[in-house]
């Protein structure tokens, strides 16, 4: 039986998968929706009497909550717009479906090229 990846593995693979729904949403809808729940979230620490406005943390805590919901969005995205459209790209054009390329479907190498010098001669031109 084959072994599973580790997790971290696969969720690259996944965020992979997801990445183009991100680059594409990722500016539109993030960066908006980041910049909403940052200052609510700042808002309620400031009352809490922290500080992230002045907070060596404060790069982190706003890159975190970014990353967060871009990726988010784009694995919606990604389920939501990019799979059905393609499934239905697939169905109209006739195509079979792709599946994943497995370590079984490298092909076997060729032989190595052999290099001749030329013959003495043999590249000159007539004169």
């Amino acid at each position: 039986m084959p072994r599973r990846a580790p997790g971290p593995v696969r969720w690259f693979a996944r965020i992979g998968l997801w990445s183009y729904s991100i680059y594409l949403w990722h500016q539109p809808s993030a960066q908006t929706l980041a910049l909403k729940v940052r200052g609510r979230l700042f808002t309620r620490m400031d009352r809490a009497h922290l500080d992230p406005w002045h907070s060596p943390w404060q790069y982190f805590m706003s890159a975190a909550i970014y990353l967060t919901i871009a990726v988010g969005i784009g694995a919606l995205a990604h389920y939501l717009i990019e799979r059905p459209a393609l499934k239905l790209r697939d169905r109209l054009l006739g195509r079979a479906p792709r599946r994943a390329a497995s370590s079984t479907d490298v092909t076997t190498p060729r032989e190595p090229v052999q290099f001749r010098r030329p013959a003495p001669g043999a590249g000159a031109s007539p004169s």
